[in-house]
Formats: C-alpha cells, structure tokens, sequence
C-alpha cells in the first residue's frame, strides 16, 4: 500500500473515522461527567543511605552504587509491602473512628459520616477508644485477625474502597529524586484531609518498620557473639585457673626456670664431685707416701687421742659447714661463718699438737717430722672434708634425680593445660572481634536508619487540574486510530480480486478493460464518458481479432462468460454490442432469457431457454434455431450461463472466434472459481480475455490513467506531491 492508496482508503472510510471517535468521545464526556475532583500532597524522607556518615565507611570511602541501589529498592519494598499498607489503612480508620462525626480538616463531613454505612454501628461502638487512637488502633487489630469473615477484615481488602483499604493506600506512589539521598511520597485522593493523613501516617509507620528491620539484622548476630564471648571467656579463665592451680600444688612457679635451674645444678654438682673425688685421691696419695716417709711416727699421730677428737670434730664441721653453705639461707650465714672459725681453731690446735709431738725428729730423708705430720694432718683433714663433701653432693645428686622423676611429666602436663589456654584466649580474641563487629555493624544500622521527614505533608487546598479534557481527547485519538488500524489491517488481508494486477496473476489472461459498479455515486463515470473510453478499449482490442477474420467466414462470434452468476456479463455484452453497433455492424446479442438485456437497441436480441438438451448444442444454428440469420450479422455476442451453474456446450463454444472473461473485482476467487476456470481453458483453444466489473473507481486509472472529475488546485497538488510527481504539468 504506497500513500495514496493509504488516503484514498481513508476518504472512502472518512464517515466511519469520523463516527466512531465522536461516539467515543461523547460517551466519555458523559461518564466523566460526574468524576469528582482530586487532591495531591507529598512529603519527602533523608535517608542519607549515599553521602551519609557511618561508622564504618568514615568520611573518605567510596560509594557502592549498587549496594545504594539494594538499599533504596529496600525502602521502596518496605514502604510498598502489604503490612505497612495494612497498619496505614487501619490507623486511618481509627482517627476517623476517634473523630465521632465531628468535621474537621482531617475529613470531610460527608466522608466521614460513610463509616457508619460501611460498618455496623455496634462493631464501631465495640472499636471505638475515645480520645485515644492507639487504643482504637490495638482493637482493630486484634478485630481483624480474629477470622476473615469480620467486616474489618472485608473493609481493608475490598478493592472498591477508596479510604480504608490496601487498594486505596497502593495509591501511594514512591519515587527516588534524582540521585539523591531524598525519597518522596505522593498521593491522591478526592478528600485533600484524606490525602494528607495517608501520607503523615505512613511516613511514621514506614520509618519505624524500616528502624524496627534494621534493628532486628544485628541484635540477635551480636546477641548471639555476645553469648559466645562470655562461654569463650569462662572457658579460658577454667584454664588458666586449672593451670594455677597445678602451678601451686606442684610448688611451681616458671617451670622453665626452674628445669633449667635444676639442669645447671645437676652439671654444677657433677663438676664440684668430680673435683672433689680428685682432690680426695690426691689427699690419699699424698697421705700414704706421707706415711712412708714418718715410719713408725705415724702410728703417735693415728693414736693420739686428742688429735683424733680434733679431727672428727672437724669433719663434722666442715659437714655442717657444707649443709649451711648450699642452703643458701642468709640466716645460716652467721652460723656458718661461726662454724668455719671454729674449724679454723680446730686445725690450729691441730697444728699445735703436731709440733709439740714432733719437735726434734727427722725422717731418713732428713724431713723434720713436724713438717710431714703437719702435711699428714693438713691431708688427712683435706681427705675427711672430700670424704664429707661427697657424701653431700651424693644426697644432692639424689634430690636432683628425683627432681627430675617429679618435673619430667610435669611438663607435658603443663605443655598441654598453656595449649587449651592459647586455644581458649584465640577462641575468646576471635568471638570477641566478631562481637564488636557485629556492635559496630548494629551502630551503623541504627545511623543509617535514623530517617528524617525533611518535608511533611501538607495540607492541599486546591485541586488537581481536571483531566476530563486529556481523556476525552485520548479517547477520540485512540478510536480513531484503532478505527483506522482495522481499515489498514483489513485491506492488507483483503483477498477480493479488487486490481487488475491480482486479476491478472490469478487468470494468467489479459485484461481488457473494466467498468465500476453501476451505482448513483458513480454516475459521473457516465457524464464524463469515461465509462464510454472503457468499453471502447474493449472494442478496440476485440476489433483487431475482427480485422483478422476473413469476409467469408464472418459473421465474428464473441462468447460471454463466467464463472458464477451475477459478473455482470449482460452489462458488458450489452455494452460492447451499443458501441460496434454505433461503428454501423450490423449485431446481434444472445442471452439467457432471465438476462437484463434492453431490447430498446440499435442491435438485435434473442433469448434462449437453457434446455437440458443445451450442453449438446454443437454450433450457433442450434442456438439460433431459425429465428436468425447468423449471415445477416457483422457480430454475434453471445452469454453463456455460469460454469458454476451448468455446463458449456463444448461445440458451440469453441465456434466463437474470442472469448471474454467477466469477473467482479470485490469478490473473492475460490477454488471453485478456478476449478471451472480451468475446464474452461481445456475445453477452449482459442483467445481468452478478462473484463472486469465493480470495479473500485481509483483502480479504473490502471486502464486510463487520472480519472476525470472536478479538482481544484490545491487538491491537484497535493496529489502531484503524493505520488512524487513534480512536473510543472
């Protein structure tokens, strides 16, 4: 479809486009006669969700658009969520049910007096709190959950109720500003109180909702590391008092401390013994050879009594001397030093009675025997505290040993409990970080969903500019376009014959020519003549068959056919036979005797019965049947009946020189269509032309070009422009 089909099919349906958008905007003018007027308020929320501080973020962090984008989704949901819309509605209607019918700006008079419409008054008087809406608000809560068959329960979800129900408060629409940190609530309604309640009342439900959730993500997370902390901590302080305690009854105080001590001892002990045993051997050595050389002089010092009591006297003392000495008790330090002088007067009187036995005397070797007693004595003294000093470190070299049989598996012991501490104060550190994680996330919630109304509700005064004249003109567009739609989607899936290029693909014929249907609007087609160059066309192509016929074997029959009835074969043949009869042919027409056919012409006219017999027919002179002479005739037309209808006498059809083809354009070719047609063209060997009837006048032009008909210039134009034709014709 190019343009000018596309205004021209406008045109034709021009009265249904104007018909049916008036209807449509008159029934809208109608039903919004009584539209009442509405009012509009807003109130606007910080939530500081993208440039507000927190505790976690600081001043300097980045901004996670996508987490301020699940945020804001978040408060959008809880606002738009079922339970707030719910407590918003029912919190509503218990300030209207505190207000008793006592008008205010809050609600109209007549709006609120339809409480008492809507609900019983005996539930109202059951409700009802005075001077107290959140009493009133607790009853119809616990009202409405008592089953859903309650007239509360009915009123917050019928969808007609303008006030009180969910469907009335999912009115509110919510809407973030730009890419602020501001939402705004707006909402309509036909009472500006109404409007203004709705608004205030959820703003407070919404942020205590919101803070309420926030709340609730981190106190139960901290509630739980809370829990785990303190058992983490009571566990750790049983180890350590379990590690005390084996400390004290074991009598340790650093166990490292002390092994080492103990190890340093026990090498200390062994080196002092070992030197001790050499010093002994030594003192031995030097006693016997001692001995050799006194002779028979030291049996007087082994005898002599008072060098013998002098002697375990003194051993005696260096071993007490040597017990207070490791004792390291700084008590024991006067005694010592009491007891060594002592020892020391001992080996002085020692030395004394040596001299005073052994005055003059000498040994072989010349020694004075008072030297070799006093290194005898001062050896055998050496000797007796070796003697003594190993017996000690022997005892100390025990309680060593036994040390080491008492903090050998004291060790591991404590190895273990110091491992079960570390376990415990790392389980205790990490409870204690996710606490104050959690602590510190709770901080931040409770920050972040410290919302505040920066702007609330105001109170509207005047109305929303009406939007009756916005749909009435909608309306009338969108029927039009709709009407419109339909007439382009119905002549795209038109599938009438309606052009001559269609007709032509179907028929694989030519197409001679055509007329429009003959009808009052087209009666200009006659005036103007135009009717008259279309069947001239015809004549004109069939005149050229005639030409080619020899004089002898004239006259020149031309069939008229169809294939159903009512293709206007009687017009065109009639048609046809005025215009050659007005070129002086002499003509005769032959139809059926039901044909419309007006005798009233300046050629002839016979009728004919279609018979049984008529299918036998085998040339004109059966047709004829001596009425006329077919020599008497230039042209003879002749009107078959429909193919559809009865059957062609195969024989008398094949005696005509030219067959015409008539076939309506808006209609529909069927597969009986061509079932017949192609019999037809079976049983016919010679030429085949299509005429075509009721036809539309626009597609007229496809044989004559512009149809003649009174256009001024501006119409003239706009058709040039139309189909690109910018000629200066």
């Amino acid at each position: 479809m190019n343009l000018l089909q596309f205004i021209r099919l406008i045109i034709r349906n021009s009265k249904l486009l104007l018909l049916v958008p008036i209807i449509i905007a008159v029934t809208i003018f109608f039903a919004t006669k009584e539209t009442p007027e509405k009012y509009a308020s807003q109130t606007s929320i910080y939530t500081g969700l993208a440039s507000g501080y927190s505790v976690e973020n600081g001043e300097n962090s980045k901004v996670d658009f996508n987490t301020i984008s699940i945020a804001f989704d978040n408060i959008i949901n809880v606002i738009k969520s079922r339970e707030t819309k719910e407590e918003v509605a029912l919190r509503l209607l218990s300030k209207h049910f505190v207000l008793e019918n006592k008008a205010s700006k809050t609600i109209s008079k007549a709006h609120l007096e339809r409480i008492n419409e809507i609900l019983p008054k005996n539930t109202i008087k059951q409700l009802l709190v005075s001077n107290s809406e959140e009493e009133t608000y607790k009853n119809l809560i616990k009202f409405k959950e008592k089953n859903e068959n309650n007239a509360i329960y009915k009123l917050i979800n019928n969808e007609t109720e303008p006030y009180y129900s969910v469907h009335a408060i999912n009115e509110v629409k919510v809407l973030r500003i730009q890419a602020s940190d501001i939402i705004q609530l707006t909402f309509e309604s036909d009472d500006p109180g109404v409007c203004q309640d709705v608004l205030n009342i959820m703003s407070e439900v919404f942020i205590k909702n919101f803070k309420g959730l926030k709340s609730g993500e981190t106190t139960n997370v901290a509630a739980f590391f809370e829990k785990l902390t303190r058992l983490a901590y009571q566990k750790l302080n049983e180890a350590e008092e379990k590690l005390k305690n084996f400390r004290i009854e074991n009598r340790i105080i650093n166990y490292d401390e002390q092994t080492k001590f103990i190890s340093e001892k026990h090498e200390n002990i062994i080196d002092e013994r070992n030197k001790e045993k050499m010093e002994l051997v030594a003192a031995e050595s030097s006693i016997i050879k001692i001995n050799e050389k006194l002779g028979s002089s030291q049996k007087a010092l082994k005898v002599n009594s008072e060098i013998l009591n002098h002697r375990n006297e003194l051993s005696v003392l260096n071993t007490e001397i040597i017990l207070l000495n490791d004792a390291q008790n700084p008590k024991n330090l006067q005694k010592q030093l009491k007891l060594t002088a002592r020892a020391n007067e001992i080996k002085d009187e020692i030395d004394v009675k040596v001299e005073q036995l052994f005055k003059t005397s000498t040994s072989k070797e010349g020694i004075s025997h008072k030297d070799l007693a006093k290194m005898w004595v001062d050896n055998v003294l050496k000797a007796d505290e070796s003697k003594a000093k190993l017996s000690i470190y022997g005892q100390r070299m025990n309680e060593i040993e036994s040390n080491y049989d008492i903090f050998a598996p004291l060790g591991s012991n404590i190895s273990k409990m110091e491992r079960e501490i570390e376990i415990a104060e790392k389980e205790y550190l990490s409870h204690l970080a996710s606490l104050n994680t959690s602590r510190l996330r709770e901080q931040n919630l409770q920050m972040s969903s410290n919302l505040h109304i920066i702007d609330h509700a105001y109170f509207p005064i005047d109305a929303l500019p009406n939007k009756r004249k916005l749909v009435l003109i909608a309306g009338t567009i969108a029927g039009l376009m709709i009407v419109l739609i339909i007439l382009i989607v119905t002549e795209i899936l038109d599938q009438t014959i309606k052009t001559v290029e269609r007709a032509k693909k179907i028929l694989n014929v030519p197409v001679i020519s055509g007329i429009a249907e003959d009808k009052k609007s087209n009666k200009f087609l006659e005036n103007s003549g135009t009717t008259e160059k279309l069947i001239k066309m015809a004549s004109s192509k069939i005149y050229q068959y005639l030409r080619q016929k020899p004089k002898a074997e004239f006259p020149f029959i031309v069939s008229l056919v169809s294939t159903k009835n009512n293709e206007g074969k009687s017009r065109v043949g009639e048609s046809l036979a005025a215009n050659f009869s007005k070129l002086n042919k002499k003509v005769l027409f032959i139809s059926p005797v039901n044909s419309k056919v007006n005798a009233d012409q300046n050629f002839d006219v016979l009728h004919y019965d279609v018979e049984i017999n008529f299918i036998e027919f085998e040339n004109i002179n059966d047709l004829l049947n001596g009425k006329f002479d077919k020599n008497a005739y230039d042209l003879i037309f002749i009107e078959f009946p429909a193919f559809c209808e009865q059957k062609t006498p195969v024989g008398l059809l094949n005696e005509c020189d030219l067959s015409i083809l008539c076939l309506k354009t808006d209609r529909i070719w069927d597969e009986a269509d061509q079932n017949s047609f192609e019999y037809f063209r079976e049983s016919y060997s010679k030429t085949i032309f299509a005429f075509l009837t009721n036809m539309s006048v626009y597609n007229l032009e496809s044989f004559i070009g512009e149809i003649p008909r009174k256009r001024n210039f501006i119409r003239k134009t706009l058709k040039k422009w139309i189909q690109f034709d910018f000629s200066s014709k």
